[in-house]
């Protein structure tokens, strides 16, 4: 925006451009993230993979629902080390 276009708005002309922009953004973050799911779901290699949702993947955005504690995994090093290696051989 150029500086003369800044300064000749008013305060809620203003505040309603900021809350455009971030509804902007989080939607493309939004799509962002379901992409990444298809993605996701689209490697998978028998009915036993999980099928994942966009809210699984970690990114949280303004408006998703409050992540359950309890749902969230806790890899120890050598259990990370085997999914990378079992990954791998997907490839």
């Amino acid at each position: 925006m150029h500086p003369d276009t800044l300064w000749e708005l008013t305060y809620a002309e203003f505040q309603r451009m900021a809350a455009g922009y971030h509804r902007r953004q989080a939607t493309d973050w939004k799509r962002t993230r379901w992409l990444a799911a298809q993605v996701f779901n689209a490697r998978r290699t028998t009915e036993d993979d999980p099928i994942i949702q966009p809210t699984d993947l970690g990114l949280w955005l303004p408006g998703d629902p409050k992540q359950d504690e309890s749902l969230v995994l806790e890899l120890s090093d050598e259990e990370y080390a085997a999914e990378l290696a079992r990954l791998d051989a997907l490839d």
